[in-house]
């Protein structure tokens, strides 16, 4: 093979490796659904149990690229012998940040679970973790993904 067609070749796999990783932030643009303003897409529900407490709520993005940010909000409730605590993580620019509680209730109580988060490009995302006790993110579910579909 000559060096021109190596040239093109590697264009072109170049070309369709950029266009693989834009379709997904192509797809998450048109698929929101606007508010009378333009500026609140629709709101997507998460759920997770854990240990015999569950948080549920909703998540959505206001605003326009390039200040766009994520709301999530929502409910623990313990369970009903112990504590359970609502973790966050964020991801930004591929940089995994460590866990933070946001909320705790024991023993069947309610709380509010609220959180939020610039998302201005594809490269920061976020997760919930639903985990036994108050003090730690040692014992937990499966996280519930806060960004992306």
């Amino acid at each position: 093979m000559d060096r021109i067609s190596r040239v093109r070749r590697h264009a072109v796999v170049a070309l369709i490796a950029a266009g693989a990783a834009l379709t997904p932030v192509a797809y998450a643009s048109a698929a929101d659904e606007s508010t009378t303003d333009g500026m609140r897409a629709a709101s997507t529900e998460w759920s997770t149990e854990y240990v015999g407490a569950r948080a549920s709520g909703i998540r959505w993005v206001e605003g326009a690229f390039p200040e766009r940010y994520l709301h999530v909000e929502g409910e623990l409730t313990g369970p009903a012998d112990g504590c359970a605590s609502v973790w966050e993580q964020w991801t930004h620019d591929f940089v995994v940040f460590p866990k933070k509680k946001i909320a705790t209730a024991c023993d069947g109580e309610s709380v509010p679970v609220r959180t939020g988060n610039s998302v201005n490009f594809p490269t920061i995302s976020g997760q919930l973790w639903l985990c036994e006790g108050t003090t730690s993110a040692d014992n937990c579910g499966q996280p519930v993904r806060l960004t992306g579909s």
